[in-house]
């Protein structure tokens, strides 16, 4: 109301420039300017301070992220004087009714404006409200001061963003963009808006993750869940990049997403630091994954910051794959320590933990048991373990005991002392999901895994494939299994362990009690026909027995193919329960035989029949079973060396079967037809593959099935609300306060990196590449990450405009 034609034309024109942010001109105000008064080089004490000062005449241009003040030059002509973003904005001091001073930081740091206007409180007002949008969610601390008497301020309306997209996310992202004068990045934007679109179809279909899909694939993740990797630009230097701080800085306080991703990064050594400024302030996510990332040293910030923030409400963190050196477990384990609710889950599988490590993850569990016993789930595998580091989980599992939640424990392929640990598994009450793969088990450690499993009422996952066992003990740890009455649906996996053919009798007798198996994983045995023949016997007429894996378990032999084929047939025909069975490697010359027999069966489902060389004779007898069935949902048949006549041959089927749903695209005989084969060949095997995936498409089948074949990500619901803290027998309480002792005095030794350690951390920073060494960071001659990364911890002071650390 106070513009000129004219003086609106110029301000419109010049936000034309910060139109992707959606600025526009908001308010505008005539002030007068004085320049501030000289003070003294000596004393820096003000001169001649009752000198009248002369007053310039302004014009106060407002958007929804700037100050701008423009000035009226000669002919007419204007000029922006001052273009100050709302961040930077530190304090207002208000002597009077007509006067203000506004103080600033970040780029405009120890600059101050003193100015005059008869609307001087509605000014302030219109700030105030107009920084209340921008820092809805902020601190005390990072918001701007005033020092102005409260019976003067104007009141100003309840915080609202003018763009309500994820709440409010979207425009602080640009609000963000715009402090550092970035892209803003239409990928993310699009992303965001998809994410918003599945959480209104996961609400509408119940939160049934089965009914809600993406381009007809079922969906991996909670709608509320941004996974930064997914977004196209990430990655730096690359064209569609875009900056990642400004994305850092609006999650800090958005309340709308509540899990957070990043996965297989390994040159971005700097996205530690955003995530871990994220965590310093967030108070709505919930989980955290930090997947396979290569910047081990910064993980001692992440921890850092997570203990800092003692209202953030995360219930589960994987940092699987991504390497964690001792100073930066210690900051995890003291974050742990410092946690005032329940964490569910942690996964800290192939991070490269190992002794000291362990010691200080078990010690951060004991020293704040309120938290430990109620991890439900904790995977630990692939790591390194010693006998010190056995000796330390056993004791805090058996410290625990009952009052520990566990429910999934994975140990896999962690070199852990079997006999120390299976001890203490008797104790966890909760326990469903054991995987203890890829260790050595003797005959101690079975015979104490054994008295777990026949008391355990909950444990219906078990897996020991690879655990070098023979026989006898396979035959122990089978029998425990499938004669507890109490376990019911149970998932049993016992592949590639030491047993022959001539063993297959002590194993077939383990499966002849008991109907509570679900799912038998029989992998790598290499047992002649008469063997499997024999398994089969046994496992026939199992009420309860719905997967069967046999892949790579029969020997190629001359004889015994056509017995094998009608066992497996036969096995199908008395287990009307058995839904999916796979015959991958090694049943090359049991398939076609098999498959003729299969053109009667109506209760199979899903059949996996990979890697079996079945070339294009095979691929017909495939066709033929397809044409005459009409149960079959699933077929896996790739790598087998199919070419195009087999193609064909499967293409056609489909003029008659309208069930099969799901035929996973045959890369693998692609890749192979693609380099053997002229042009015309393959761009005819191409759309031979195109019509026979039309096909899989335009099929129907009203079964429903939790298909065993095609590996579904389980999805995490955020939960409410945090759990908090339950109380903790007398006996925890005094072993809390002896693992808090211990702390204090082994916490400079376990600071200390193994040699190895210390050289595979120095390699990898070697190869790592600062990917934001090409954009302008305005705080980059503040901010030394060296010297962050060696001070002493300490409680930051955070502002808007801070840089992310």
């Amino acid at each position: 109301l106070m513009a000129t034609p004219s003086e609106n034309d110029f301000a419109i024109e010049f936000f034309r420039r910060y139109a992707q942010y959606g600025e526009v001109v908001r308010f505008i105000y005539r002030v007068d300017i004085f320049a501030p008064l000289a003070k003294s080089v000596k004393d820096n004490t003000v001169k001649n301070e009752t000198k009248k000062r002369k007053a310039n005449k302004r014009i106060m241009v407002l958007s929804s992220f700037r100050m701008l003040l423009i000035k009226r030059g000669p002919l007419k002509g204007k000029k922006v004087t001052k273009n100050i973003h709302l961040y930077d904005l530190h304090e207002i001091k208000s002597p009077d009714q007509n006067s203000a001073v506004f103080l600033f930081r970040g780029l405009h740091a120890n600059k101050s404006i003193e100015m005059k206007s008869g609307q001087m409180p509605t000014i302030i007002q219109t700030i105030r409200m107009l920084y209340k949008t921008i820092t809805t969610g902020y601190s005390s601390l990072a918001k701007m001061k005033l020092e102005i008497d409260p019976s003067s301020l104007l009141p100003v309306q309840k915080e609202s963003y003018p763009d309500k997209t994820a709440n409010g996310f979207v425009f602080l992202y640009k609000a963000q963009s715009a402090y550092f004068t970035t892209k803003v990045s239409v990928e993310l934007l699009n992303y965001v808006e998809d994410q918003i679109s599945f959480d209104e179809g996961w609400e509408r279909c119940g939160q049934n993750p089965a009914a809600l899909t993406i381009d007809n694939n079922p969906l991996r993740y909670h709608p509320k869940t941004i996974e930064l990797d997914r977004i196209p630009g990430i990655i730096r230097k690359k064209q569609l990049s875009f900056p990642l701080p400004p994305v850092a800085a609006a999650l800090r306080h958005n309340t709308y997403f509540q899990a957070l991703r990043l996965c297989n990064v390994q040159k971005l050594k700097d996205m530690i630091l955003l995530v871990a400024n994220i965590i310093r302030h967030n108070q709505t996510l919930s989980r955290l994954d930090l997947v396979n990332l290569g910047a081990s040293r910064f993980f001692l910030s992440l921890g850092d910051m997570l203990r800092d923030n003692t209202n953030h409400c995360i219930q589960y963190i994987s940092l699987a794959g991504s390497k964690i050196d001792n100073t930066g477990m210690l900051a995890i384990s003291i974050a742990l320590e410092k946690f005032r609710h329940v964490l569910k889950g942690l996964n800290l599988s192939n991070c490269g933990i190992s002794g000291k490590r362990i010691e200080i993850l078990m010690n951060a569990f004991r020293r704040n048991y309120a938290m430990s016993i109620g991890i439900e789930e904790l995977n630990l595998s692939l790591n390194k373990f010693d006998t010190t580091s056995s000796k330390v989980i056993e004791n805090w599992l058996f410290e625990a005991k009952e009052f520990s939640h566990l429910q999934k424990l994975k140990l896999a392929s962690c070199n852990i002392n079997m006999t120390a640990v299976t001890r203490a598994f008797r104790s966890l009450k909760y326990l469903q999901v054991l995987n203890i793969s890829g260790n050595k088990l003797d005959q101690g450690s079975v015979e104490l895994l054994c008295v777990a499993i026949d008391e355990s009422h909950t444990m219906n996952h078990l897996n020991v494939s690879s655990c070098s066992l023979k026989a006898p003990l396979i035959q122990k740890i089978a029998g425990a299994v499938c004669q507890n009455r109490s376990l019911s649906n149970v998932h049993l996996e016992i592949s590639y362990n030491q047993c022959s053919t001539k063993s297959a009798g002590h194993v077939a007798e383990a499966f002849k009690k008991g109907n509570n198996l679900h799912t038998l994983k029989f992998r790598g045995y290499k047992w002649k026909p008469e063997g499997l023949i024999l398994l089969l016997k046994t496992l026939a007429k199992k009420r309860s027995l719905d997967t069967l894996i046999l892949d790579g378990s029969c020997r190629k032999t001359p004889t015994g193919n056509n017995e094998l084929a009608r066992a497996l047939f036969l096995t199908l025909k008395n287990t009307p329960s058995l839904r999916a069975l796979s015959l991958c490697n090694g049943f090359d010359r049991i398939i076609p035989e098999f498959a003729e027999k299969m053109c009667k069966n109506q209760t199979l489902l899903e059949l996996a029949v990979e890697g079996n060389r079945l070339k294009d004779s095979g691929a017909y007898k495939l066709a033929e079973m397809l044409r005459m069935n009409s149960t079959l949902m699933l077929l896996k048949c790739d790598n087998n060396e199919i070419g195009l006549n087999g193609w064909k041959s499967l293409r056609l089927s489909f003029e008659m079967n309208k069930t099969l749903v799901h035929f996973p695209y045959p890369w693998n005989d692609l890749q192979r037809a693609l380099s053997n084969s002229s042009v015309s060949t393959q761009e005819h095997l191409k759309r031979v593959l195109s019509r026979l995936q039309h096909d899989v498409f335009t099929n129907s089948n009203r079964k429903e099935r939790k298909y065993a074949f095609i590996e579904e990500q389980t999805i995490y619901i955020p939960p409410s609300s945090v759990e908090p803290l339950p109380s903790i027998p007398q006996h925890l309480e005094f072993l809390q306060k002896e693992a808090q002792q211990q702390f204090e005095e082994k916490q400079l030794y376990w600071m200390v990196n193994d040699t190895s350690d210390q050289m595979t951390e120095a390699t990898t920073d070697a190869v790592d590449d600062d990917d934001y060494g090409s954009w302008v960071d305005p705080f980059a001659d503040d901010f030394d990450i060296e010297a962050f990364m060696a001070a002493k911890p300490t409680t930051p002071v955070p502002r808007p405009g801070a840089p992310i650390i």
